[in-house]
């Protein structure tokens, strides 16, 4: 699946807050699904799944460092860092799921910088992709 934050707007991320893509580029696995209320992706399937993300940066309230994090409902957390407040900041997961259409696993993108933060000016703010490598 590959879903991006496309807007023309200027668009700000509450501290704690999940980044809301708005636009699924693919769709092509019925274990993985997304909700563009929430910003919730669900995983079904038990497997090894990758996801890769990038965000275009402009900015925060205060922060002299930007955090944002992969966050799951089975408690992890994977961080991503820069001190670099204005450009592309990108992260990685490799993550080993046990899910099941009964028992799922949410993945959120979210911001964990402490502060709001700051989206730029192009039109594709936001990118995330996730595979599914294995199955259980």
């Amino acid at each position: 699946m590959q879903v991006q934050l496309q807007t023309t707007d200027a668009t700000t991320i509450a501290d704690d807050a999940p980044i809301i893509f708005n636009t699924v580029l693919n769709s092509l696995s019925p274990n993985i699904s997304y909700n563009a209320t929430t910003g919730e992706i669900t995983v079904t399937a038990s497997g090894i799944y990758y996801i890769n993300w990038w965000l275009g940066i402009d900015g925060s309230t205060v922060a002299p460092t930007i955090t944002y994090a992969i966050v799951t409902s089975a408690g992890d957390t994977i961080l991503s860092s820069s001190p670099i407040l204005s450009d592309n900041m990108s992260g990685n997961a490799l993550l080993d799921i046990t899910a099941s259409v009964g028992t799922p696993v949410i993945i959120q993108l979210v911001n964990q910088t402490g502060n709001d933060t700051f989206l730029g000016s192009p039109l594709t703010k936001a990118d995330l992709t996730i595979l599914q490598i294995t199955s259980a």
